[in-house]
């Protein structure tokens, strides 16, 4: 399946907002469809804000913003995320109480192409990986389980554009090593990705270019 075919992301000096405090100084880059790229800097620069503003979680300024062709509409992320656009927090957003499966079953509900996905295949794989059995409860998943879930469905919901702040923080080896083949299956088809991180972080990434982002002093 091809997801995409034109720019992904088109940024010209983009600054972040909280109330009327400018965020960062003002960042510009593109991303086209097949391509990922790497937001870095220091703690409090501002990476996760502009992955934020990219969904209209953030208010923002920019001389050009468009995601997937559209602007973001402030305080209306599922505008872009309900179908085009997977944001991965850092903090995983599972919610502790239910089980694997039926975690998967509802999340299968709200992808586009439901009608595609083998869910039982993508069950069995990640209780694979995981360790553990689908009847497991998220909430006695460690966070690197949890986080690799989140990471993996991102992919599986075949989205034109995948925002991850902190993709690979807090992950095994293991982990990062099978993400890291799924990310370069997701690209080959068409997809893009936009990660934050801090500097160190960039041994485990390949990206086709690199955004250094500074706070506004």
């Amino acid at each position: 399946m091809k997801l995409g075919n034109d720019d992904a992301l088109n940024v010209e000096q983009l600054v972040a907002f909280y109330g009327t405090r400018p965020v960062n100084r003002g960042a510009s880059f593109s991303l086209r469809s097949g391509e990922s790229g790497l937001v870095v800097g220091a703690n409090g620069c501002g990476k996760t804000s502009i992955l934020r503003t990219l969904i209209g979680e953030v208010v923002a300024q920019a001389n050009v913003l468009e995601v997937t062709g559209q602007a973001p509409i402030f305080r209306e992320p599922w505008h872009l995320t309900r179908r085009l656009v997977r944001y991965v927090p850092q903090t995983s957003i599972l919610p502790g109480a239910i089980t694997v499966t039926t975690y998967l079953r509802a999340w299968a509900r709200q992808i586009r192409h439901v009608e595609a996905l083998d869910l039982t295949s993508i069950t069995d794989h990640l209780c694979h990986v995981l360790g553990c059995t689908g009847e497991r409860p998220l909430g006695h998943l460690s966070f690197g389980q949890r986080r690799f879930i989140d990471l993996w469905l991102a992919v599986e919901a075949a989205p034109m554009v995948i925002l991850a702040d902190e993709a690979f923080a807090g992950l095994s080896a293991a982990y990062i090593t099978a993400l890291q083949r799924r990310f370069d299956s997701y690209l080959r088809h068409g997809g893009a990705i936009l990660a934050a991180a801090h500097e160190a972080e960039q041994r485990y990434w390949a990206p086709n270019w690199v955004c250094r982002v500074e706070a506004e002093a």
